[in-house]
């Protein structure tokens, strides 16, 4: 009964995204522009390293990511690496980025968005440089 409800839901929000708009936002809702794909793929990728670790009875993941040159997408890979693992794992997780060369800093921590005046995301990670 809940997959029914749920899939008669998605298509009146789909099919009328206006109304959706001014629900969440009232009087001053955004202006529609387009229905992007709501599918979220999950491609195959692979961390450097994952290990589970415990510090002061508290269990978590650290996850590694190694990177000898400059990539401007670093910090938003990390986070998607992040959050894949936590999801996976069910527990915390601790991001670090091991910069191999100075060429390879990217993007310092944290890694930040916002959204029509708001703060959405602040994203931080360990750097160790080497």
């Amino acid at each position: 009964m809940g997959s029914v409800f749920d899939l008669v839901l998605r298509r009146l929000v789909q099919g009328h995204p206006e109304q959706l708009l001014l629900l969440l936002f009232g009087p001053n809702a955004p202006t529609f522009v387009r229905t992007a794909d709501s599918s979220l793929p999950q491609s195959e990728r692979r961390a450097d390293a994952i290990l589970v670790v415990e510090a002061r009875g508290e269990r978590f993941a650290v996850e590694v990511e190694l990177q000898a040159q400059a990539d401007p997408d670093f910090a938003r890979r990390l986070l998607d690496y992040t959050v894949r693992v936590h999801l996976r794992e069910g527990m915390p997780v601790l991001p670090v980025a091991v910069f191999l060369v100075p060429e390879a800093e990217g993007t310092v921590p944290p890694y930040t968005f916002a959204c029509a005046g708001r703060q959405v995301l602040s994203f931080d990670f360990q750097v160790v440089r080497l």
